[in-house]
């Protein structure tokens, strides 16, 4: 499955520290490489521009949707404020 970052997500990612950002990526890799990336994610039911959401330790959310045959990365943040 491919990737797409939104450009808030891209700005997001860029002002992380280099250790967090390289978690998020390789989970977003690793995610989309499996035969069902939503196997790993939690639906959310109060956000109808991104569904689902992928835990990255205990911190940080990584909220998307399924677009066609790729993973729309629409929010990252800290677990305190990604929700707001």
């Amino acid at each position: 499955m491919e990737i797409r970052y939104s450009p808030a997500t891209v700005e997001t990612l860029d002002t992380l520290a280099p250790q967090i950002r390289r978690r998020i990526l390789a989970k977003m890799r690793f995610s989309a490489s499996a035969p069902d990336p939503l196997e790993f994610a939690e639906h959310l039911t109060d956000d109808p521009e991104a569904p689902y959401r992928f835990r990255i330790g205990k911190d940080w959310r990584v909220k998307f949707e399924i677009e066609g045959n790729g993973i729309a990365v629409k929010r990252i943040g800290r677990r305190d404020k990604v929700y707001g």
